[in-house]
This record gives structure tokens, C-alpha cells and sequence, in this order.
């Protein structure tokens, strides 16, 4: 009996049924959640929803001075995003409230 390795299974599986983009979203929203909260220190509180689509971050804060404040560091936003994780290339974020 051969045996593989369960992670390379359930890999070959998830590229079959087109999840490396659902895996991709989630792996953004996790840094750009890590990035909000350890190094803009913004609660969790202060931030409604993140999405990430086609190329398109949306940051839905619930204050718009928070919204602004960010949409004055997105470019550090995008360095940070490009440094950890370098397939990923995002081409426009969008702050809202």
C-alpha cells in the first residue's frame, strides 16, 4: 500500500475545485487584519469589514476619520502587502464608512 502525504491531497483537490482563490482572499484579509491591529494599532472595534477581490482590497471602517487616516497610508498598505506576500497584487484599495 503506497501512502501520500495528506497535504499534497487535499492541495491537488482544493486546485481542482478552483479554491486558490477563496484561499488567496482569506490570506489577505489576514495580513491586512495583522497590519491594522499589531502595526496601525486599530482595534478590531473600529473596523466593520475587509474584503478582497480580483485585485480590489475594500476597507469598510465605521468612522470616517479613520477611513481617511488610512486612505493616507495605503501605499505603506501596499508595500506591506507586497512583502509578505509577493504573489499577491493589488490594484487598488478602497477605505469606506
Amino acid at each position: 500500500m503506497t501512502f501520500f502525504p495528506l497535504k499534497n491531497i487535499l492541495s491537488e483537490w482544493l486546485k481542482k475545485k478552483n479554491f486558490d482563490r477563496f484561499l488567496t482572499e482569506t490570506q489577505v484579509v489576514s495580513v491586512v487584519k495583522f497590519y491594522l491591529k499589531n502595526i496601525k494599532k486599530i482595534s478590531s472595534n473600529d473596523i466593520e469589514d475587509i474584503s478582497y477581490r480580483n485585485g480590489i482590497l475594500v476597507i469598510k471602517c465605521n468612522r470616517v476619520i479613520l477611513a481617511s487616516e488610512l486612505y493616507f497610508t495605503q501605499e505603506e498598505l501596499k508595500n506591506f502587502l507586497a512583502k509578505e506576500l509577493p504573489e499577491i497584487k493589488i490594484k487598488r484599495i478602497i477605505f469606506r464608512s
